[in-house]
């Protein structure tokens, strides 16, 4: 069957316009449509990674604090480990400072005065300085010799010697090495 229009040509035109119009009207419609769906999913997923963004900056947040307490946590451990090192090396040696220094103090003999004593422990030698004033100069050498003859004393060195005019004594330096950090023996 062949299809005849007695419409005239300006209606034809016009029905072929508004065919047309009402095509580009539901096109447009649905483009409408499909960016309000497109709008509406991307909200929705930016809504979740801020969610999420929000999460992981609490954990962050909270890793963070734990880094800080361990790494606070490990700088004493290595102290405490470091302080037990030279406790046990301080231990792990018999040496026994009391008992030196009172061996040292007993042996000054009546004209000796020791005002300052000052000990440290150099590898597996003690060394002792100590400064005093002595009467005379007879007392001081018999003390140094007296220190000499000592065992655990390895070596004894009289540092510095000054007459005092004013008292007639003499204020001396004298510096005290133990061997190997064998114990005292008086």
């Amino acid at each position: 069957m062949i299809k005849i229009n007695l419409l005239p040509q300006e209606l034809q035109a016009v029905q072929k316009r508004q065919r047309m119009k009402s095509c580009v009207q539901k096109i447009i419609f649905l483009l409408v449509v499909l960016l309000i769906i497109v709008s509406l999913l991307l909200w929705v997923q930016t809504k979740r990674i801020k969610q999420e963004a929000g999460l992981i900056a609490e954990q962050r947040a909270n890793w963070e604090e734990e880094i800080a307490f361990y790494e606070t946590a490990i700088s004493l451990d290595r102290q405490a480990k470091h302080k037990k090192n030279i406790l046990q090396q301080a231990i792990g040696s018999s040496f026994d400072w009391a008992q030196f220094m009172q061996g040292i103090l007993a042996s000054a003999a009546e004209g000796i005065r020791l005002t300052k004593l000052v000990a440290s422990r150099e590898d597996k030698q003690v060394l002792v300085n100590i400064e005093g004033v002595a009467d005379h100069y007879t007392d001081l050498s018999q003390w140094v010799l007296l220190l000499k003859s000592t065992s655990g004393i390895s070596e004894v060195h009289v540092i510095s010697t000054k007459k005092l005019e004013s008292l007639k004594q003499v204020q001396f330096t004298v510096r005290i090495i133990t061997g190997d950090g064998k114990p005292y023996e008086p």
